[in-house]
């Protein structure tokens, strides 16, 4: 990330999490949109920000066992605590929040 993306990212105070990729997509995850950067997050921290689907897809890259009856705070809490070689590979994707940024993502699938 160069010095005017970070300029342009410092008033910035809220981010919409856009995907969870593997680190071989990132180069086309970030020149799909030019507004995108990539943040490495432990899972834990992040898991509270994420709907039950993202919750699941991540489930299944981490071979992290869930059920589709178990509750929101059910799949946050194992990840608690984890690390496996795939945290080292997989990588957030986000964009800095507007409205039409927020509508966007909704419809994108990397």
């Amino acid at each position: 990330m160069g010095d005017g993306t970070l300029r342009l990212l410092k008033d910035v105070k809220e981010f919409v999490f856009v995907t969870y990729i593997h680190i071989s997509q990132i180069s086309m995850a970030l020149n799909s949109d030019a507004s995108y950067f990539t943040c490495k997050l432990p899972l834990e921290t992040m898991s509270s920000y994420m709907n039950v689907k993202e919750l699941r897809d991540v489930s299944s890259i981490h071979c992290i066992p869930y059920r589709k009856t178990d509750s929101k705070d059910t799949h946050i809490q194992n990840f608690i605590g984890h690390h496996c070689p795939s945290c080292d590979d997989y990588t957030f994707v986000f964009t800095p929040f507007t409205e039409n940024k927020k509508l966007e993502t909704k419809k994108m699938a990397l």
